[in-house]
């Protein structure tokens, strides 16, 4: 009882604890139901729209296999009726001596044969119009329930005829010519007797011969003209389904030359009945071995084709492996020639700001030297200007007109070379710093350029960044190295430039080879799609051809069954066709002039027919070429269907997972229930088991005390028996001092009979004391039995539970264990798509960051070079404005003595004021 109890206390805490994993997978089940849920309202219309697609493709195939089997029956029914007539033409080229040896036997008049032929064309062509109001399905009825002989009958009969017609091809002709000359004069007279009983039969009839030919020739024409209208609506149908199919008109040329000569051929076989004959035995021979090699020969195509595509395939996969490696190889170097390109553009930052620099530091020197020269000029015009102007005025007033005519030129001469002299240095040195200003500035926007260029390449923002705070620090001390470095700008600038155009070189030349990796493995991915494209093709017409082939045998049955079911109705009115031909023989013989029209009437009348086969079999033709391009399309169709069988394929796997969970759920609590189930049953088992047990121990505990009380009650009587003899002693003894004498005697009898039931009371009390206590063994020896048993039953019971309990933990291991297993999977998927998330977001973010600080470093640098600008325009303004006032000065002091000096002096040029030169010069 306390295993059962501790192991029922064990399974409650194992359910307990399956209880609590329960909302856990309960979640997770409806996390993936929801997964499932999306993907099917992902994919639920496309599946849908593809199916659609793929079953409107599918009907159309079908249709056109409907109505070719049915265009490849009326072509072969053509055919075999063709072939009937040719058999029934020979047959009756075979039995016309024998007609006309009967002819003189039968004694209907020619009138009779007319009117049967009547009644058997008119009913002919009656069925016939009848058949053309009948749809397709009804005509196909009727033949089949016309068309009754088996297959072994028609192969006999066509073998007959076969053998006959080849057997008799060589002296056919000669026979009959032979026979027919030997009984043409037997039969003269008959025919002349026949020719004119059947004159005055035709002139007593209602309707001549000739009316009631042109009757049925109008009434064949008719029905030849219904036919004819009837495939032309029939053409009319197929061209609005050539429309949709959109045939192959390029091969139309081709085939309508091949009718054409196949025409020109058929009239020339129309030529003689020989001919005809062996055309039509041609055909019927040398169809089945036909299809038979093409056939062959299609399959070796595709035997060919399909281990070439196999070659292909692996050699293009070596092909791809071994571009792949080269691939990584280059994406190697790539990276390697990137990592320079990094140092490479960490140092263009260095040079810019160095560049930078120098021209802040050459604009503030040339600043310092302007204000420098402009100090020293105006210093100079106010210390020299008016002394120069006394000491003119004090020489002239004390020298004469000669000597004064000397100095001022003397004066003027020093002071136009000093003007001069100013003005190239003013002006060499203004143009010098307007075209190295105007050359900076386009070097400066070129770089900037270049920069700008350099600059979308985000991934050089951080480099350019630690560039930027480690030049930040040493900047005092490339101010101190760039105050001693000598060379000049244009040198610096030219070297940045060769740098700058090394470095653009190269980034090109690593954008140009990524772009033609890229362009490559483009191309090879197209490569690739197109085999699989071919591939799938080349298996998708495989299996047309194999049901196209396995239509062939239904195609053969349908023609052996029709041969052999024309035959039979053609084997019928044989006999028919034979009166009516001797009788058509006779009025032929008797109507000598009416047998070129019979002729040319039948020569027509088989003309229409041949050219309705010939039409046929083009329209069959070209119905099979429209045919294979819409196989085309359906195997382009059903190689999407690959996509879709995939698709289908792992909804499927999904659904069967979740089928599984569920079912596995469901097994989890049954198994629950089936334990607690097992385990109460056992539990009342045992307990009913022992109940029963103990009864069985108290009834033999109850029936053991009894049989000690009877044993002692009984022990008791022989105690007292003891005592009672004693006194039986005692008292035969004072009896017998009482009653000597002949009483003795009695006495000892009864005595002795005492005695003997005494000995037997206790043999027999012995005995049933030995049957108790065996009975005693043998209780004991079962109770001990019983208890072994019961102690077996016990063990096997406890080792049973101690399996079952080891095979469920198992159970519930292996479960936790691919339950952790899956929570696991899902957490790492979980943490995959966070971690890639989270990436994603700190690459935007950097990205942002960098082009954000990029932005602010254009911006700064816009700034300081419109700071320069404006700058460099003010310090022009003031030189500008500063040589115009000395201009003015320079103007003013001339004016004051040009008249003098023009008067004392002639000059040998035109003199321009010397504002007028400077402003040209500059």
């Amino acid at each position: 009882m306390r295993f059962r109890d501790t192991s029922f206390h064990q399974q409650v805490q194992k359910v307990s604890d399956l209880e609590q994993d329960v909302p856990v997978l309960h979640e997770q089940i409806a996390a993936m139901k929801e997964q499932l849920r999306i993907l099917e309202t992902a994919w639920h219309p496309h599946i849908e729209e593809i199916q659609s697609s793929h079953l409107k493709h599918v009907e159309v195939p079908v249709g056109w296999n409907v109505w070719r089997l049915g265009v490849g029956g009326n072509h072969h029914a053509l055919r075999q009726h063709l072939e009937d007539e040719k058999a029934t033409r020979d047959h009756t080229i075979q039995d016309l001596h024998a007609k006309l040896s009967q002819h003189g036997e039968q004694h209907s008049s020619v009138q009779d044969r007319v009117d049967y032929l009547e009644r058997l064309m008119g009913g002919s062509v009656d069925r016939h119009a009848k058949a053309g109001h009948m749809p397709f399905t009804d005509r196909m009825e009727y033949l089949e329930q016309f068309m009754g002989d088996s297959l072994g009958k028609h192969e006999k009969v066509l073998n007959g005829y076969k053998s006959g017609i080849r057997a008799n091809d060589g002296f056919k002709t000669v026979e009959l010519a032979a026979t027919l000359g030997d009984h043409a004069d037997k039969h003269g007279k008959a025919l002349a007797e026949l020719q004119a009983k059947m004159t005055s039969d035709t002139k007593s009839s209602h309707a001549s011969l000739a009316e009631r030919l042109k009757y049925i020739e109008q009434l064949l024409g008719d029905s030849v003209s219904k036919h004819g209208q009837e495939l032309a609506d029939a053409k009319a149908k197929l061209d609005e389904m050539h429309v949709r199919v959109t045939g192959c008109e390029a091969h139309g040329d081709s085939l309508k030359k091949d009718h054409h000569g196949s025409q020109v051929r058929l009239e020339e076989h129309h030529a003689t009945l020989a001919q005809r004959l062996d055309f039509l035995e041609k055909a019927m021979g040398d169809s089945f071995e036909k299809h038979a090699k093409a056939h062959g020969a299609s399959l070796d195509t595709l035997k060919k084709a399909h281990s070439s595509l196999q070659s292909l395939i692996l050699s293009r996969a070596q092909t791809h492996g071994e571009h792949i490696d080269t691939l990584k190889k280059a994406h190697n170097a790539l990276t390697g020639s990137k990592a320079q390109q990094d140092v490479t553009h960490a140092s263009l930052r260095e040079r810019v700001d160095f560049l930078e620099a120098s021209l802040g530091d050459n604009a503030d020197k040339h600043g310092k030297a302007l204000a420098e020269l402009k100090a020293s000029h105006a210093k100079m015009l106010s210390g020299k200007v008016e002394p120069l102007i006394g000491a003119k005025g004090h020489m002239n007033r004390q020298r004469g007109v000669k000597p004064r005519l000397v100095r001022p030129a003397r004066v003027e001469g020093r002071l136009s070379e000093r003007l001069q002299y100013i003005e190239q240095t003013l002006g060499d040195s203004l143009t010098k710093h307007a075209q190295e200003l105007s050359d900076a500035r386009a070097k400066l926007g070129e770089m900037h350029t270049r920069v700008s260029q350099c600059e979308v390449h985000g991934e050089h923002i951080d480099s350019l960044k630690k560039a930027h705070t480690a030049l930040a620090g040493n900047k005092v001390k490339l101010e101190e190295k760039l105050e001693e470095h000598h060379a000049t700008l244009a040198e610096r600038v030219n070297a940045l430039e060769k740098e700058l155009a090394s470095t653009g070189a190269k980034v090109d030349a690593a954008h140009s080879r990524v772009s033609d990796e890229r362009a490559a493995r483009e191309a090879h991915g197209a490569s690739l799609d197109t085999l699989q494209k071919s591939h799938n093709s080349l298996q998708s017409q495989k299996a047309q051809q194999d049901a196209f082939h396995a239509s062939l045998r239904e195609r053969v049955e349908f023609l052996e069954s029709s041969l052999g079911d024309n035959a039979d109705k053609h084997g019928k009115a044989l006999a028919e066709l034979r009166a009516s031909h001797a009788k058509m023989v006779t009025d032929a013989k008797t109507k000598e002039t009416a047998h070129s029209s019979l002729t040319e009437r039948l020569q027509y009348v088989e003309q229409l027919l041949g050219d309705s086969a010939t039409k046929h079999a083009q329209e069959l033709a070209d119905a099979r070429v429209k045919l294979d391009e819409m196989h085309g399309r359906v195997s382009k169709c059903e190689a999407q269907g690959e996509h879709i069988d995939s698709l289908k394929k792992a909804n499927a796997t999904i659904a069967g997972n979740k089928a599984a969970l569920e079912e596995h759920h469901a097994s989890l609590a049954e198994r629950v229930g089936f334990l607690e189930k097992a385990l109460g049953d056992s539990a009342d088992r045992h307990s009913a088991e022992l109940a029963t047990t103990r009864s069985k121990v108290e009834s033999l505990h109850s029936r053991l005390g009894v049989e000690q009380q009877e044993q002692s009650h009984t022990r008791a009587k022989h105690y007292s028996l003891e005592d009672r003899l004693n006194f039986l002693e005692t008292y035969l003894g004072e009896s017998k001092e009482k009653h000597a004498g002949p009483a003795d005697v009695c006495s000892k009898r009864k005595l002795e009979e005492l005695r003997n039931q005494v000995l037997a009371e206790r043999s027999t009390r012995t005995r049933q004391g030995e049957a108790i206590s065996e009975h005693l063994e043998s209780e004991k020896r079962a109770r001990e039995a019983l208890e072994e048993a019961v102690a077996h039953h016990m063990a096997n019971h406890k080792q049973t539970m101690e399996s079952h309990e080891k095979r469920v933990q198992d159970q519930f291991g292996h479960e936790r264990v691919a339950r952790e297993r899956h929570a696991e999977h899902v957490e790492a998927l979980v943490k995959q798509e966070k971690d890639a998330r989270g990436q994603h977001h700190e690459i935007h973010t950097d990205l942002i960051s960098k082009e954000r600080a990029a932005r602010q470093q254009i911006e700064e640098l816009l700034q300081k070079e419109s700071h320069e600008r404006s700058r460099h325009h003010e310090t022009i303004g003031e030189r500008v404005d500063s040589l115009q006032r000395t201009v003015g000065i320079f103007d003013t002091l001339m004016r004051k003595a040009g008249p003098q000096i023009c008067a004392s002096t002639v000059r040998p040029y035109p003199v321009r004021p010397l504002g007028q030169c400077l402003l040209s010069g500059f």
